[in-house]
């Protein structure tokens, strides 16, 4: 393996930093049930780089949250 790529490998997992794509249905969280995953001000992109969901369309509801599980139903 080359060693410029496991020095990468080995940051990622000892800094516990992962990529995680989310789908448009993991972030179909009701506005009751939103988790809140930020901080007043905060912005898609960091949102999203937190691993998290991010709409701004419900006010009163937390903007950025985090994702349902697969095991939460949509009703």
């Amino acid at each position: 393996m080359d060693s410029r790529l496991f020095c990468v490998l080995a940051v990622v997992l000892i800094t516990g930093h992962s990529v995680v794509a989310l789908t448009g249905t993991q972030c179909e969280v009701s506005a009751s049930a939103r988790v809140n995953c930020g901080f007043p001000g905060i912005t898609a992109t960091e949102c999203e780089n937190k691993g998290c969901c991010f709409d701004s369309a419900i006010q009163g509801a937390p903007w950025c949250f985090h994702a349902q599980t697969k095991d939460e139903c949509l009703l």
